[in-house]
């Protein structure tokens, strides 16, 4: 029996090579959004803090530098946001790309197990022609 040789076997390692580099950086992204919005939610934490912490203060010379502390804290949970929502923006593009991929690598690998099929299919039935002969030829001996 011959033995099975897939042609296109370096295009396939090539997209699978490029679908784990793939899935590599989308993980990334995905780290990096955990990042963003467990910050985004320590700074909100943080304000609610503060807040409670300015509602219990009875001396009114230290209620202003309080409000500073406050509005410098909404200023960064405002720009924190916006760090989330890029992080997720590139978050949602890596994992496109990943999806897409995986998709080119799942293509070579149904083909290459339709061209198995093909050749095991093409490869009996040439076992099975060989047989034939065989037993049409023993007959007449």
């Amino acid at each position: 029996m011959a033995r099975f040789v897939f042609r296109l076997q370096r295009v396939k390692q090539v997209r699978i090579i490029q679908e784990a580099v793939q899935k590599q950086k989308w993980a990334q992204a995905q780290r990096a959004l955990l990042l963003a919005q467990q910050k985004l939610a320590q700074l909100k934490e943080e304000e609610a803090d503060v807040a409670a912490y300015c509602h219990k203060l009875t001396d009114i010379r230290i209620r202003p530098w309080a409000y500073r502390y406050l509005a410098k804290l909404d200023r960064m949970i405002t720009r924190q946001a916006e760090a989330v929502h890029e992080a997720a923006l590139v978050e949602a593009a890596a994992r496109q790309d990943w999806n897409r991929a995986r998709t080119e690598k799942e293509k070579l690998e149904r083909l290459e197990a339709r061209h198995y099929e093909a050749f095991m299919y093409e490869e009996l039935r040439k076992e099975q022609h060989i047989l034939d002969d065989m037993k049409n030829h023993v007959g007449q001996v």
